[in-house]
């Protein structure tokens, strides 16, 4: 099962119709408020994860890695609303730019209830592919760029001092699952098309 936007079609699953709801649900506005990284993660280190992923490295899907993290369960609650699961459990592989929990703490609770509604569906499923990269990348071969996620649109990468992912940082890495990679972000990431939409 594939998730791609219009701009660039798959050969399989439905096209995600791009809005501009997300922003309408006032995500942008409290971005500078979310939780930073205590301290810069450089490109030749990775913090170590055991202690945040309970499960065996390799063993499970990026899926149920979430799913039995407590850094996660806004994430997990969010992806079997999208019904992404079924996607984060299939073979990939893919990797994932997971905000923790504290991430989704820093947005207006109203903005995740109200996108976690059936009737916007559509733009959570925007948001959550817009974090998630076709193929495996490990944190040793993130180059500074942009890397075109599932979503369709493209997340700007730098790894000069603090490793980011656009206005996000890499605060732990390389959590292995078996069908991927989760590198954790300490805030929610925005799809440009969000931030430029003419109407809003």
């Amino acid at each position: 099962m594939y998730y791609t936007s219009a701009k660039h079609p798959a050969s399989k699953g439905s096209a995600i119709v791009l809005s501009a709801s997300v922003l309408a649900l006032g995500l942008l506005a409290v971005l500078p408020r979310a939780v930073r990284a205590e301290a810069p993660l450089p490109l030749s280190e990775s913090v170590p994860t055991e202690s945040a992923m309970p499960l065996p490295s390799g063993e499970f899907t990026i899926a149920e890695i979430a799913s039995n993290s407590a850094t996660f369960s806004t994430l997990t609650t969010a992806l079997a609303a999208a019904d992404l699961v079924e996607v984060l459990n299939s073979e990939g592989p893919f990797t994932v730019f997971a905000p923790t929990d504290e991430a989704f703490a820093a947005l207006p609770a109203a903005a995740i209830e109200t996108l976690l509604q059936p009737e916007n569906k559509e733009s959570l499923i925007e948001l959550l592919t817009y974090h998630l990269v076709p193929g495996a990348l490990p944190f040793a071969d993130l180059r500074s760029g942009d890397v075109t996620t599932v979503e369709g649109s493209t997340i700007a990468i730098d790894v000069a001092e603090a490793v980011t992912v656009n206005s996000a940082q890499v605060i732990s890495a390389d959590v292995i699952a078996s069908n991927g990679i989760i590198h954790i972000i300490d805030r929610i990431i925005i799809p440009p098309s969000d931030l430029e939409d003419d109407d809003l």
